[in-house]
């Protein structure tokens, strides 16, 4: 909601920089279609419902994992010993051959081979306005990130030709090796940093899935950032985004680079009603003597605005009784809202 200059921006792949979001989406469809086939009384896949709650934002695995429990399918977890490939490896995706019974693992691995197939069939694409805002960060100097929970990700950027903008590129196979967390945990996002050696209070985070919001919110990022591509501002913001937009142009003039200018500027983004109490209350301006909330001259107290004057030693005495004891009471009061008045000299204009 605040925001002054960073020094780094990380970005989620798939949904934010990547138009890889819809590929993931049909190759889950794919994957759980026929499995739920097999068993009795299982509606299909739902793109909207589904996928968004249970597999975006999140490691393949664990994708098959929070699924299968959203439908109370308990499969055993398997794994490379089965006789397939490594996941990750160099044939990665391809099918496991050595028994007819379903695990997580296998149903991992036949997803990304359906998702192979995709992307190689139809190609990845970056966004435009991720291009754009990309760069223009890139020419002021903020150093970028991407983070992602596919092994995939350096062969979907390559395919979608950003590959060399970013700095730093923490995905699946690096989340394997350093053993990180997956989202909603902040590991992935800390580790960009640490590689970026900016610290994460400097650093812009930008997602689309609700899991990676919360990671930036237990991050304790600089500013986090919620990217509406699907018409979901308000659960975004609700999982914990502090800004909501639809295209990243809408961020390129609030993330300059070490501008000194900015350092004293405080700028927000967007207006809804249920912030304005925040908001003036935090843009009070007060000398010690006297103290104004920072509300707009033209409300008055209503619902959403509370204009406020107040005096030093201006205090309001009260008792209460709480339980068996006379508690006193000494309250700020509100004293007339001068904002609406104008001021000029005698003669003036």
């Amino acid at each position: 909601m605040l925001c002054y200059f960073f020094k780094a921006v990380v970005l989620d792949m798939d949904g934010v920089v990547t138009q890889t979001a819809r590929l993931h989406a049909k190759a889950w469809k794919q994957l759980f279609d026929a499995f739920l086939k097999k068993h009795e009384g299982q509606p299909p896949f739902d793109l909207q419902h589904d996928y968004n709650r249970y597999i975006d934002g999140k490691s393949r695995l664990d994708g098959v994992r929070d699924f299968l429990a959203s439908r109370d399918i308990s499969l055993a977890e398997g794994g490379p010993t089965e006789g397939g490939p490594t996941e990750g490896g160099p044939t990665e995706g391809g099918p496991d051959n050595s028994s007819d019974e379903e695990t997580v693992y296998r149903l991992g691995q036949r997803k990304n081979e359906f998702f192979l197939q995709i992307l190689d069939k139809e190609g990845a694409q970056a966004y435009p306005d991720a291009l754009e805002a990309l760069h223009r960060w890139r020419d002021e100097g903020l150093k970028l990130g991407i983070i992602s929970s596919s092994r995939n990700a350096e062969r979907i950027l390559d395919s979608a030709g950003v590959l060399d903008l970013f700095d730093v590129r923490v995905d699946g196979i690096v989340s394997q090796e350093k053993e990180l967390a997956g989202k909603p945990a902040p590991d992935i996002f800390l580790e960009a940093c640490r590689q970026l050696e900016v610290a994460p209070t400097r650093t812009v985070v930008l997602e689309d899935a609700l899991a990676g919001v919360e990671a930036g919110r237990r991050g304790r990022f600089g500013w986090v950032v919620g990217v509406a591509r699907k018409d979901d501002e308000e659960t975004l913001r609700q999982a914990g985004a502090d800004v909501v937009v639809p295209s990243l142009t809408d961020l390129t003039d609030y993330l300059p680079a070490d501008d000194a200018d900015h350092a004293f500027r405080i700028t927000y983004l967007g207006w809804r009603p249920e912030d304005q109490k925040l908001r003036e209350a935090l843009c009070t301006l007060g000398n010690g003597y006297v103290a104004t909330r920072g509300a707009a001259e033209e409300n008055g107290n209503n619902d959403f605005n509370y204009p406020g004057t107040y005096l030093a030693g201006g205090f309001n005495r009260a008792e209460s009784t709480v339980g068996d004891r006379i508690i006193e009471n000494q309250d700020l009061v509100n004293f007339p809202n001068w904002l609406c008045l104008s001021f000029r000299l005698e003669g003036g204009d």
